[in-house]
């Protein structure tokens, strides 16, 4: 653009003698795409004023995301930097737009002009046609914002509408989630002195507890009354973990139901070749390594034995004021780049054991008065220090001292703490 079109389009909006003062200052070409002030550093200090393209401001949130604040069009400036000095705020780090979280972008090959903080502040004093025009230029853009308003009322509202659906969904999850596991839970017949904690971190839980009635291990074993109990931790949190959750269960029970299998060990290598050719997963490949860690243990009644096999889950039994514990295997259920069998423990119970299988969810726990985890630790003496008391009343200690401990935050990861005593 020639400098005598400049002045025309100037002295459409000022008056004569501002016009004169304004066409001294330095003008700009940009390119389109460049961040103005990176391109020239001549910039900073310095009001921009559009003749011909367009810039457009952008920030970047707490996340850091990019985001555009609006543009710039022939004839406007920067209504940030007006503002500024408008209210005679003289912090130039403050005013100018391109800091840490602003930039100004060419939106198009552009023409502008720079004026001086200093000498637009005279303005504001000197010429009334200035002020107009910042006042124009305020109200415009006060205009923009509020209609920008509008749409994200609109937008929110789209939002929370969906919102409520997913969430409704989900609750419907919960409910069915909630209904396999209670009704496959039916021990209370063979073992009345038990608990089950369970606390979702979400709406829907990655943690389940799992049981059934086997009256025979092989065709050669006698008729014993055999109870298989399994709490299991798996992949993902919320939906995607209630999915591979819902898919434990039913492999579990096919596998009680249609499999012939001698021992815990082998309910686990079974259960992972499974998940493993339901997920497609291959090793040394990009398909999903989820599955769960699961503690799985055989109760034998009438022997009075308890077998036990765990994937990283293990099982702590307590005897005469003295932690035995039944360590797992160091793999998951699912794919592992050194896959190794499920091992099997036994042990012959007596009168008045009490064992423990969980998630990690209590001892991940953060809370306490330094916020840290709850830690393997302190799990295993509180549950020395409660285990010879009455099963119903282990249950409320560890459900206040889980709340005690989280206090004010947010719950860690889905909470599974089973306890039996025999």
């Amino acid at each position: 653009m020639q400098k005598q079109q400049i002045i025309e389009f100037l002295t459409s909006q000022f008056e004569p003698e501002l016009v004169n003062e304004m066409i001294n200052y330095k003008i700009y070409d940009f390119p389109s795409g460049v961040n103005l002030h990176v391109f020239n550093t001549e910039l900073m200090g310095y009001l921009p004023f559009v003749i011909e393209g367009q810039i457009y401001l952008q920030s970047r949130d707490k996340y850091g995301d990019e985001f555009e604040v609006y543009k710039i069009n022939p004839g406007e400036s920067c209504i940030i930097n007006l503002s500024e000095i408008m209210r005679n705020k003289w912090g130039i780090s403050s005013m100018i737009p391109n800091g840490k979280n602003h930039s100004m972008i060419s939106e198009k090959a552009t023409t502008l002009i720079a004026f001086p903080f200093e000498k637009v502040a005279e303005w504001n004093e000197s010429y009334l046609s200035w002020q107009k025009y910042s006042l124009k230029l305020y109200h415009e853009r006060l205009a923009e914002l509020l209609r920008q308003f509008d749409v994200l009322v609109d937008q929110k509202k789209v939002i929370m509408d969906q919102n409520e659906q997913i969430t409704s969904s989900i609750q419907y999850a919960q409910r069915i989630q909630e209904a396999v596991l209670t009704s496959g839970w039916q021990v209370e017949e063979k073992l009345p002195e038990h608990f089950v904690i369970y606390k979702p971190r979400d709406i829907v839980s990655d943690d389940f507890y799992w049981m059934s009635h086997i009256n025979t291990l092989s065709e050669t074993s006698s008729k014993n009354d055999m109870i298989l109990i399994a709490a299991a931790d798996c992949t993902g949190h919320g939906v995607p973990g209630a999915f591979m959750s819902m898919l434990g269960i039913s492999f579990l029970n096919e596998i009680i139901a249609h499999y012939k299998f001698k021992s815990t060990d082998d309910i686990l290598n079974l259960l992972r070749d499974k998940i493993k050719k339901s997920l497609q997963q291959k090793v040394h490949s990009d398909s999903p390594h989820d599955g769960m860690d699961i503690a799985l243990c055989l109760i034998d009644l009438k022997n009075q034995k308890l077998q036990f096999s765990g994937a990283y889950n293990p099982l702590y039994l307590f005897r005469n004021n003295e932690l035995i514990e039944l360590k797992a295997t160091k793999n998951p259920i699912g794919m592992h780049s050194k896959e190794i069998p499920f091992q099997k423990n036994e042990i012959e119970t007596q009168k008045g054991d009490v064992f423990y299988i969980f998630s990690d969810g209590y001892k991940s726990q953060f809370g306490g008065e330094l916020d840290k985890t709850f830690k393997s630790k302190n799990f295993k003496e509180t549950l020395l220090s409660i285990h010879k008391l009455d099963i119903s009343e282990q249950k409320l200690i560890l459900e206040n001292r889980f709340d005690k401990w989280k206090g004010e935050n947010n719950q860690t990861d889905d909470v599974l703490v089973i306890g039996v005593q025999l």
